[in-house]
């Protein structure tokens, strides 16, 4: 009898973890957002428009796990900014910003989707 209850309580501890994974990975793979653009494979350049956006390119890269790579002039640095999609992330960490032009590098066709 005691075994059963082992066997129960293991399977049950079981399904709670596969549970917790699912549900990571669902937020994790970029579920939620407001769709704003559609954008293809391959190089695509685009403008934030929305006056009061306030989020990191690492908060977009979650949300759009197709994104390769962003990449953006600074001005002020005279010099490209960039930030890869691989290894948890590599380059900067920069604010995204309404009026500048980035130029995003897509693994497939997707929505983009900005955080909430």
């Amino acid at each position: 009898m005691t075994e059963n209850i082992f066997k129960i309580a293991r399977t049950s501890v079981i399904l709670l973890v596969i549970s917790i994974l699912v549900i990571i990975s669902f937020n994790v793979s970029g579920t939620n957002g407001n769709p704003i653009a559609d954008l293809k494979e391959g190089k695509n350049n685009f403008i934030f428009n929305q006056s009061n956006i306030d989020f990191t390119v690492t908060d977009l890269i979650e949300l759009n796990p197709s994104i390769s790579m962003v990449v953006y002039y600074d001005s002020s640095l005279k010099k490209e900014i960039a930030r890869l999609n691989i290894f948890g992330g590599i380059g900067n960490n920069f604010i995204i910003h309404s009026g500048i032009n980035y130029t995003f590098y897509a693994e497939e066709d997707f929505i983009l989707k900005v955080p909430s």
